[in-house]
């Protein structure tokens, strides 16, 4: 397969990247959903700045497959959650901003 070649095997593998990323912080105190969407666009951040750091350091290719896949992670957390709270808690609607005061 060619890159310019996505089919739904390289996605299962890319989503089974995402699972293992998810599962090896299982035990964390605090669930991505009870987080606001501020702190996750901030923890967004900083995992493309974990992902940036790996490319800049020459990392190896698994390497920089598992930062993209908390890359995803975040990502679709934060869009789950802001998606939740501006349809269903109605915050951040009416100004746009993702800081909730």
């Amino acid at each position: 397969m060619g890159l310019k070649q996505i089919d739904e095997s390289s996605l299962e593998r890319f989503v089974g990247y995402m699972r293992t990323k998810m599962e090896q912080n299982v035990d964390k105190p605090i669930h991505w959903s009870d987080l606001d969407p501020g702190t996750l666009l901030l923890k967004l951040k900083e995992e493309l700045a974990e992902l940036e750091a790996a490319i800049a350091t020459g990392a190896k290719g698994i390497e920089v497959i598992s930062e993209c896949a908390d890359l995803a992670n975040f990502a679709m957390f934060l869009g789950f959650v802001y998606k939740y709270k501006t349809e269903v808690e109605g915050k951040f609607a009416s100004t746009g901003s993702l800081d909730p005061a």
